[in-house]
């Protein structure tokens, strides 16, 4: 570990590596080989990690805005045989997401 805390400071918010970890669902392995290799802005160390709070499966992170926007276009895309691809491309968020989505919304 380290000697000293390292603080990582992003909208206003300063916070040890290891809190951001914890609030990021982000193992703080990867922060701290992160920070190890000169990584030292928030976006850097958190690049591939999305920054919202609602997790519904492992790896994608959705806001509660996201989930509800998902939810009020169901019965558009209902029947589409790319349905949850599409949902993805509405949030913003890869394809490869799509099963995932839809285990968790459906």
């Amino acid at each position: 570990m380290f000697k000293t805390d390292r603080v990582v400071t992003h909208n206003g918010e300063t916070k040890t590596l290891r809190a951001w970890a914890e609030e990021m669902n982000v193992p703080y392995g990867t922060l701290a080989y992160r920070w190890k290799m000169g990584y030292r802005t928030y976006d850097a160390l958190f690049n591939g990690w999305q920054n919202n709070r609602f997790t519904i499966a492992k790896g994608l992170r959705l806001s509660e805005s996201d989930i509800a926007y998902l939810r009020e276009t169901k019965y558009a895309r209902a029947g589409m045989p790319d349905e949850w691809e599409i949902a993805c491309d509405l949030i913003g968020t890869s394809r490869s997401n799509a099963d995932a989505l839809r285990r968790m919304l459906a």
